[in-house]
């Protein structure tokens, strides 16, 4: 079984739908189809800082970042 690691902007780009562009279509059909999506808890915490800082616009909490890693099988 293959597990992928994505880095921090993998994860902004995969949450925010105008920003989905940047990925590869190889990379959106990973992310689509398999169940081994693994991430860094300190991304949680990058994009926490950033979206602190005014440097991010995520709409939402860490919580619902989180959420959204559950939903769509993304571990950490």
């Amino acid at each position: 079984m293959k597990s992928y690691i994505i880095d921090t902007h993998v994860l902004i780009w995969d949450l925010k739908e105008d920003y989905i562009g940047n990925l590869s279509d190889n990379v959106k059909e990973i992310l689509a189809t398999e169940k081994n999506i693994c991430v860094s808890i300190a991304s949680l915490w990058e994009i926490a800082i950033k979206n602190n800082l005014g440097q991010l616009d995520i709409n939402g909490t860490i919580y619902d970042i989180e959420k959204f890693c559950e939903e769509n099988d993304v571990i950490w």
